[in-house]
């Protein structure tokens, strides 16, 4: 009905589409999907960051603890050697000088190379600790004897522990098993 109360002939029709919430449309749910996957992501890398940071952490300190356990060790060994090879020149025992030096000289070499690195091959830490054996051995004169005992496939394997591991073990059984 229009203003002068005329009838219109065909009825006015307004339409009215309303349309589902935005929350229910396929675009914001592949978008929910997407943010929760990159999130879930972002997380993961932080996880496996903040992991990684606490392993490298745990790695330099046992790297700093062996540090310092060759440091403890160098010096001490160095002494006692220097101190034998001056035993045998006072004796004149210039042979026995000889032979314990170029052993020393040997050891010492094979020290210095392996304190430059972290982890050396099983059969190399085994010829070390073989040679300062041999040289605490006449150091004191044979008052012990030992055997290195070790698998051959062992040796041949690619195993490798950290440098200088052993020696000092070995060390302190010598000095508290023989005085």
């Amino acid at each position: 009905i229009n203003e002068d109360g005329v009838e219109s002939q065909i009825p006015a029709t307004i339409q009215i589409k309303i349309r589902r919430p935005f929350w229910t449309q396929w675009w914001f749910m592949l978008a929910c999907v997407l943010l929760g996957i990159l999130l879930f992501r972002w997380w993961n890398r932080r996880s496996l960051a903040q992991l990684a940071h606490e392993n490298e952490l745990e790695k330099h300190a046992i790297l700093s603890e062996l540090t310092a356990l060759k440091s403890r060790m160098n010096p001490h060994f160095l002494f006692n050697g220097l101190n034998s090879i001056q035993a045998y020149i006072s004796r004149n025992d210039t042979r026995s000088a000889s032979r314990f030096l170029g052993k020393f000289a040997h050891l010492t070499r094979m020290i210095l190379e392996m304190s430059g690195d972290d982890f050396v091959p099983l059969a190399e830490e085994l010829k070390a600790l073989e040679l300062y054996l041999e040289i605490e051995q006449s150091r004191f004169e044979k008052d012990f004897h030992y055997k290195i005992h070790c698998p051959t496939e062992l040796l041949e394997s690619n195993i490798r522990v950290p440098a200088l591991l052993i020696q000092p073990y070995v060390e302190n059984a010598i000095k508290h098993g023989l005085w």
